[in-house]
């Protein structure tokens, strides 16, 4: 899914590339991969209507994606747009936007995903399938180790490269 994957390719990246890498590339891509999984999960869970660790992950996976969206929507509709704002208002007023409580904000719904991705990678033992397992039971390990990882680049980026830099903006 993502394109640069060393960390001083994100590094050199201004405000406006970030956010262009983070809603092109992470929140795209993130919400076909809980599309995907979902379609998968359904699948396997017909096929395997007793499947605990599938019933529990996509139960689980129902409400991160609701999360998700909300925590997106604030980045899109918010975080994103008041970098701009915000520069703008520091240029005629001399006033600034105060972003760290809401930073905090979205780093905490970050911790709150990342324990839901260690409940369903505790229950699904680090996604590992048995022989027995069904083609859609194993795409679906598959499907949510994807997830999993693509989340965890996500949240690298926006914890160590753009919340830093939009704090850095917010306190010139």
């Amino acid at each position: 899914m993502l394109q640069r994957t060393n960390s001083k390719d994100y590094a050199r990246l201004g405000i406006k590339d970030l956010i262009k890498v983070i809603s092109v590339e992470f929140h795209i891509g993130i919400r076909e991969n809980f599309a995907t999984l979902n379609l998968n999960l359904e699948t396997a869970h017909k096929l395997e209507p007793h499947g605990e660790e599938l019933e529990f992950a996509w139960a689980t996976l129902k409400t991160m994606e609701e999360k998700l969206k909300e925590h997106i929507q604030k980045e899109e509709q918010f975080l994103f747009p008041v970098f701009s704002i915000a520069r703008k208002r520091m240029k005629e007023d001399g006033e600034s936007i105060n972003l760290e409580m809401f930073i905090d904000s979205l780093k905490s719904e970050h911790l709150w995903l990342k324990k839901q991705l260690l409940q369903i990678q505790t229950i699904t033992n680090h996604y590992k399938c048995e022989p027995t397992y069904t083609p859609s039971h194993k795409l679906a390990f598959a499907l949510l180790n994807d997830l999993e990882q693509n989340l965890n680049k996500m949240f690298y980026v926006e914890e160590l490269f753009l919340f830093p830099l939009a704090l850095k903006i917010q306190n010139k």
